[in-house]
């Protein structure tokens, strides 16, 4: 049997348009063959200087997207300019730390472009697959520009399921580009978006280094960049090796959201290295880069973040750089919507079984007296203690499924609802070192009983007393601490915590 080929879809928001790319896999690993592409202007007042100004007008051009490119519901990741932005690798102190992320959060929290604002970081490893690196890649953005990017995706029927910088989209795209596979050596990879500068340094597909520049805001204006962009650009080539003459250098630069670069500057940057080193990408030229792997197909134009962005969506396990931004309360909230429909369709199949069994019965019970009452005027009064004792027994019956409607009708009208993720990864978030968790039950969804060992008094207490500061209880109590039978220096205790809920 033929297998379906699995495909993703990738999409790009720039300051002045959005791009969308839909691959499919190819039977050679790691084939991918490009099957639609669309491009479509954005309103300027769409987007602002940090994200999404305009949720609506975005969610209806991606809609109209959506629709020119005949793309059904489906999941997406996707990519935009935004600011502030931070991306860095960071080398993990000897010892390790005990939180990784713990750790990763206080380190971007100490970029002045992040300072006092409400922040989604996420981290990977940097080395290569398999390897035992110490390097990670992190990466931070605003959590409001997300959440209000992933609202538009959701409005316009597209499920965002990831979201990473542009950067790291088109340094994927580039790897598994076919024109790219014969290239030896490292590749330096620059991105000029309205806001800022990006570039990183690749190496086998390893990430070796990479930075995120803002772009000053006195240089903004009708040629002040260019000079500003000149001396980065410049710097890198010279900082990274790549105008030594040895041709193992390979760099590329791609201009987005419509910045405008004189040709002079572009002419400067390229002659900083060898001749054909330096390869300058403008979005349309891009787009007409950018092919599939499927040489019997001709497939349309496609932004190269597009593709690799759908090419994240592809191969997700092996990913090189594993970092989302998607915020975790948009996740949970999508979590809360579908089981709040499951559990609204099984209350309409209850109520339906129960009207359904009502008038199956009321059916029922009036055959049986219309069966009364004809053998009655038919004179045959011999049967009719027998009719009488049927009749009784049926309205027994009735009775009886009546209680039943009714309990399941208080239980319905009893339903309490607990926000289960958020608590037990609060539980995890709390609970120290040394105190292991052995049991953890619910009988009623308002009464939870955590039992287990630890290796001293003040752990527990200091367990209790995290779980006290959360919001998601109404009380917390430590009810039981005692030494663990047949263990050696070990406390085995119980915790009861009353639950808040919502009815």
């Amino acid at each position: 049997m033929r297998r379906r080929p699995k495909t993703a879809l990738g999409i790009e928001v720039c300051r002045d348009r959005v791009q969308l790319a839909l691959i499919a896999s190819a039977p050679a690993a790691p084939g991918w063959r490009l099957l639609r592409a669309a491009s479509a202007p954005l309103p300027t007042a769409a987007l602002g200087d940090g994200g999404p100004a305009d949720v609506t007008a975005l969610t209806r051009v991606l809609r109209k997207l959506r629709r020119r490119a005949r793309v059904g519901r489906m999941k997406a990741a996707v990519a935009m300019s935004m600011h502030p932005l931070v991306v860095q690798l960071l080398d993990l102190p000897d010892p390790m730390p005990a939180n990784v992320g713990e750790f990763v959060d206080h380190e971007l929290r100490q970029y002045v472009a992040l300072s006092g604002r409400n922040v989604t970081s996420d981290f990977c490893a940097a080395g290569a697959a398999g390897s035992a690196s110490r390097r990670l890649l992190s990466v931070a953005g605003e959590r409001a520009t997300l959440r209000n990017l992933a609202k538009a995706c959701d409005g316009a029927g597209i499920t965002a399921a990831a979201i990473e910088p542009p950067l790291l989209a088109y340094a994927r795209a580039t790897q598994r580009d076919k024109a790219s596979l014969t290239h030896q050596g490292k590749r330096l990879l620059v991105e000029i978006s309205a806001h800022q500068l990006s570039a990183c340094v690749l190496c086998n597909g390893v990430l070796e280094a990479v930075r995120v520049k803002d772009i000053p805001s006195e240089t903004h204006g009708p040629n002040g960049a260019d000079r500003w962009l000149l001396e980065q650009l410049q710097m890198m080539i010279r900082y990274y090796g790549a105008d030594r003459g040895n041709g193992s250098y390979e760099v590329r630069v791609v201009l987005r959201d419509g910045v405008p670069l004189k040709q002079e500057t572009l002419a400067v940057v390229q002659a900083s290295s060898d001749p054909g080193a330096v390869t300058v990408e403008t979005p349309q030229e891009t787009d007409r880069q950018s092919t599939g792997r499927d040489e019997k197909a001709s497939p349309p134009p496609a932004s190269k973040v597009a593709v690799g962005l759908a090419l994240k969506m592809l191969d997700d396990d092996g990913d090189a750089w594993r970092v989302n931004l998607l915020p975790d309360e948009v996740e949970q909230t999508r979590s809360f919507a579908r089981h709040a429909l499951v559990a609204a369709n099984v209350a309409a199949l209850m109520v339906l079984g129960m009207i359904v069994t009502l008038q199956f019965m009321t059916h029922t019970a009036n055959k049986k007296r219309y069966g009364i009452e004809r053998t009655r005027a038919s004179q045959k009064l011999y049967a009719t203690r027998t009719l009488a004792m049927k009749a009784d027994a049926l309205e027994c019956r009735l009775d009886q499924r009546r209680n039943e409607v009714q309990r399941i009708q208080e239980v319905l009208g009893a339903w309490n609802d607990v926000d289960w993720p958020s608590l037990l990864r609060s539980i995890r978030d709390v609970a120290p070192a040394a105190v292991c968790i052995t049991q953890l039950a619910s009988d009623d969804a308002e009464n939870l009983y955590l039992n287990g060992l630890a290796l001293s008094y003040e752990g527990v207490r200091a367990f209790a007393q995290g779980l006290d500061g959360r919001n998601l209880f109404e009380s917390v109590s430590l009810t039981k601490v005692e030494k663990a039978q047949g263990e050696r220096a070990l406390i085995r205790y119980q915790i009861d915590c009353l639950l808040k809920t919502t009815r």
